[in-house]
């Protein structure tokens, strides 16, 4: 974004030529890329010398999002929003208590979806005398962002649920877009999850991101909390990105959060953030922040850091980050406050790296905007070397992303991920993925399992116990329809070159979302070529076990065994619910067949909205 003038003498600090009026940036000025417009112009420094500041500003009423700010030393120490007017109005600040210290004045704009989406500034003077009442304090712009956060969640509930494609026992926050899941942990008698929440958004990129809380005692049904960590504006954060939880050597949990500030200039930080209540309701950002040594290595000396994920290994404590590369850090404190860099995990950059102990491997985990990779292998702690036995994908698609795991009260190892590729306009985007229970087979490759709570949902079995010859032939199963099943479904193979189901199918069969062997490659809804999923049938049983998790816009499959979990988002038509059972290229058997309807999971958004 361009600067201000330069500062002329006399009174006036800054005057912003327009007509009427200068804006920042809105989201009804579309980039040529189709992108909402947003950034910040940031004033060059000057001195305070007089008692007041008095600008002529416009806009909406969006705390922090669309605003003036006075910063002195890296903080907000002044605050102002347009106060919904679409003609320029005086706003006064008195700086009486600020005079000789160097300042700069920031003019931020990042609303999208809101009423005046925008800041408007013309005249911006320093004088002895106030045009009006002064306004701008940042406690009181502290609280509105908060609560204004809440409102927009809350004003986006009907269009989400009135979405046919939104899940039922998917966890999804009650609106706006939800993306990766962060820190999760099982902690008095809990799963907890928390999540990067665009409440401003329901679409589009990453900008005022708090973290979202929900909890469970059966990872089924949720309770969405309050708000767990918000951005601290004032100190220059316009957005909380993903992170982890730690457990610190005096058994106290700490979440690692990424600082991404308003100004471009300036480096990310990693922040410390921990629980000021024994439910985990409230947390605050801790005074150790950033910890010492969490910083970029090597050239260019400013980076953008991100993702930290912290893990123990023995009686010492770790963690990777993505930065130009994915280096380790070992703590040098109890507290976890200062940390030492001890090298490189991977030498290629992605988001969210995860790595943790399994089985007695070790798994590396990385999203390199692309499915999610996977490496086993050794880690000697000692050293911090670690040597991969094997490499993959987790999933073939992007429709699982974000990956990040924790080991709960029974000693299980349970993989989230969100998954992505809703449309926007719906009121929401983004849900948890189907939690998955991880275990590392014989051949050091990852199993992948549907938590076995999930049965607790079934309803309305549908079975066949006796085998059914598929010799170049569909079969309609009668009975049985739906957008919202669980489906086992257990098939031999003879000679067929392709077998396996059909679901969301037309009454005309013209429309259907395959869940298919073929060719030595298993494919969900649709093909990935980029990374084919390719798996190998059984020589001696011949035989394959799919399972279908259906949840009206989102479809799960994996195999009995648990090399292949794959999660799609569609949008298959309405009124395609049947579900179908096929062979081509020969002979087939579909040995078993069970399915059942799925009831909505209870999921409790009150801690959040309160009472509705």
């Amino acid at each position: 974004m361009a600067n201000f003038p330069e500062r002329p003498s006399g009174p006036l600090l800054f005057f912003l030529p327009g007509d009427p009026h200068t804006r920042v940036a809105s989201s009804d000025r579309p980039t040529p890329d189709g992108k909402s417009a947003e950034g910040s112009l940031c004033s060059p420094d000057f001195v305070i010398e007089r008692d007041f500041i008095n600008l002529q500003l416009a806009g909406g009423d969006h705390a922090y999002r669309a605003s003036a700010t006075l910063w002195i030393g890296g903080r907000v120490v002044r605050t102002s929003t347009g106060g919904n007017r679409t003609e320029l109005g005086w706003v006064t600040w008195d700086v009486r208590d600020f005079k000789g210290l160097t300042a700069s004045i920031g003019l931020h704009d990042y609303c999208r979806e809101d009423r005046l989406p925008y800041i408007a500034a013309g005249r911006i003077e320093a004088s002895d005398g106030a045009k009006t009442d002064a306004t701008g304090d940042v406690a009181s712009a502290n609280a509105a962002v908060r609560q204004q956060a809440v409102d927009a969640i809350r004003r986006n509930v009907p269009r989400a649920v009135a979405d046919p494609y939104r899940p039922i026992y998917h966890y999804t926050p009650p609106a706006q877009r939800m993306n990766d899941p962060n820190g999760p942990a099982w902690f008095n008698g809990y799963h907890h999850v928390f999540y990067q929440h665009m409440v401003f958004i329901e679409h589009g990129v990453a900008t005022n991101v708090h973290w979202g809380h929900a909890r469970s005692r059966d990872l089924v049904n949720w309770e969405t909390l309050p708000l767990a960590v918000h951005p601290e504006y004032e100190l220059g954060e316009l957005s909380c990105f993903s992170g982890n939880l730690a457990w610190d050597k005096n058994g106290e949990p700490v979440q690692f959060v990424t600082m991404v500030p308003f100004k471009k200039e300036t480096a990310r930080q990693i922040w410390p953030s921990r629980p000021v209540d024994a439910e985990w309701i409230r947390w605050e950002r801790t005074a150790e922040k950033p910890p010492h040594g969490l910083v970029p290595q090597g050239e260019p000396a400013v980076r953008h850091l991100k993702d930290a994920f912290p893990f123990s290994a023995g009686n010492r404590r770790f963690l990777v980050l993505t930065d130009k590369n994915i280096p380790i850090y070992e703590a040098l404190d109890d507290q976890l406050t200062t940390w030492q860099y001890r090298g490189t995990i991977d030498p290629e950059s992605a988001e969210c790296p995860n790595f943790f102990e399994v089985d007695g491997r070790w798994v590396y985990l990385s999203s390199p905007h692309e499915p999610v990779r996977y490496q086993i292998g050794d880690f000697d702690p000692v050293t911090a070397k670690f040597v991969p036995r094997t490499e993959g994908r987790i999933s073939h698609d992007s429709g699982f992303y974000a990956s990040t795991a924790y080991r709960d009260d029974q000693g299980r190892t349970i993989l989230n991920g969100v998954t992505r590729g809703q449309r926007s306009g719906r009121g929401w985007t983004g849900a948890l993925a189907l939690p998955r229970i991880l275990t590392i087979g014989s051949d050091d490759r990852p199993r992948m399992f549907p938590a076995p709570e999930l049965e607790k949902l079934r309803r309305d079995a549908v079975r066949w116990t006796e085998p059914v010859t598929l010799h170049n032939r569909v079969m309609v199963l009668p009975g049985l329809t739906g957008d919202a099943l669980e489906i086992i479904a257990r098939f031999r193979v003879n000679d067929a070159t392709s077998f396996g189901l059909q679901v969301r199918r037309s009454e005309d069969g013209t429309r259907f979302l395959p869940v298919k062997w073929a060719n030595g490659e298993i494919t969900v809804a649709r093909p990935t070529p980029k990374f084919p999923c390719r798996y190998e049938i059984d020589p001696e049983t011949r035989e394959v076990t799919f399972r279908v998790f259906l949840d009206k816009g989102i479809l799960d499959a994996c195999t009995g065994d648990g090399r292949v979990f794959e999660s799609r988002v569609h949008y298959a038509p309405l009124t395609d619910l049947q579900i179908a059972v096929f062979a081509e290229g020969g002979e087939a058997t579909l040995v078993s067949f069970e399915a059942w309807q799925m009831a909505p999971a209870a999921i409790d958004h009150s801690q959040l909205l309160g009472k509705q």
